[in-house]
């Protein structure tokens, strides 16, 4: 079989009769010999990675947050907090929509403020479960909250903002204050639109019905704690069963430990000590306050003496870990 080509003729006849590609670009791409414009009063911070104080003290919020949901719906729901994001307020925005119920919180002694956000979905599945409903979803989308569905929603955020604030006591004193409420987020901006924030969504389930409550925090305001909260998460540390620990200072009780009182030392010289014979007396000089260490660690000061026609020996101080023993400079 032949081969089919075109000549070079051909060629150039149809790469004149094409059109021109185009390039588009959302953005006028400057000449390499041209200076870029940076604004450094608005330059944005790159924030990457897990957030492990944060994610820790979300989990004692879920747990506490739980329990308090189930005192007000008397019905267990189950909350499951989603890791938290990094990300720019814009993009916080997008996802919550609106209308929906914005709360503003102060983050004191933190500069700048929250929101806590509860979309429709949830406030009608705690409406349709403190009025006894039958579990069917009623759309909220679009129209304004009732009075009632205010309170509902109102009482919530104090059960979120008290337990919150509990929830960060192991790592920093945190106190919201509730300032207000509106149903468009972008109505009550904590931060620019690029600007980073810390967010989080609790996922909360009452029976067949769902929703979510949003948390964002400008991660100005937590840059103050930013050690603690980067830090990598630590293991639990266990308060251990007190049954055992009692076992065991009990066996500790019954232990044996050895005892030394330093009497004195006597000071001598090899010919004198060859010349010693047996009944030899060898005088010295008992003080008046003794080191007594148990095994080698001095633990007491005590008085040489006699009780009851048997040596004895009289407490006088206890030394502290900190405390040197002072009553004689003879080592035990």
């Amino acid at each position: 079989m032949d081969n089919i080509g075109l000549s070079q003729d051909e060629v150039d006849t149809l790469l004149q009769d094409a059109p021109a590609a185009e390039f588009v670009s959302e953005e006028p791409v400057p000449a390499s010999s041209e200076p870029r414009p940076y604004d450094l009063g608005n330059a944005t911070r790159v924030v990457r990675g897990p957030v492990p104080g944060l994610e820790q003290i979300h989990e004692r919020f879920v747990k506490a947050f739980t329990d308090e949901l189930t005192g007000l719906l008397r019905k267990p729901p189950v909350v499951s907090a989603a890791p938290v994001q990094m990300q720019t307020f814009a993009t916080f925005l997008r996802k919550v929509g609106s209308p929906t119920s914005a709360n503003l919180v102060a983050l004191r002694p933190f500069s700048g403020s929250g929101l806590i956000v509860l979309d429709p979905s949830l406030v009608d599945a705690l409406v349709d479960c403190l009025f006894g409903g039958g579990g069917t979803p009623t759309p909220i989308e679009g129209r304004s909250f009732s009075a009632t569905e205010q309170s509902i929603i109102l009482r919530v955020v104090q059960l979120a903002i008290r337990q919150y604030c509990e929830a960060w006591q192991p790592v920093h004193e945190l106190q919201m204050e509730y300032l207000g409420a509106d149903t468009d987020p972008q109505v009550l901006a904590i931060a620019g639109p690029s600007d980073n924030v810390a967010s989080v969504s609790f996922k909360i389930e009452i029976g067949s019905l769902k929703g979510e409550l949003h948390l964002c925090l400008p991660y100005t305001s937590l840059e103050p704690v930013h050690a603690q909260l980067f830090a990598p998460a630590q293991g639990p540390r266990s308060a251990g069963d007190p049954g055992w620990v009692d076992v065991v200072s009990h066996q500790l009780g019954d232990a044996q430990v050895e005892v030394v009182a330093h009497l004195t030392d006597i000071e001598t010289t090899v010919r004198g000590l060859l010349n010693l014979r047996v009944g030899q007396v060898l005088e010295c000089r008992i003080p008046e306050a003794l080191d007594v260490a148990i095994e080698g660690v001095p633990f007491m000061l005590c008085q040489y003496g006699t009780h009851n026609e048997r040596l004895a020996l009289r407490v006088q101080k206890f030394i502290g870990q900190g405390d040197g023993a002072s009553g004689s400079s003879h080592k035990a």
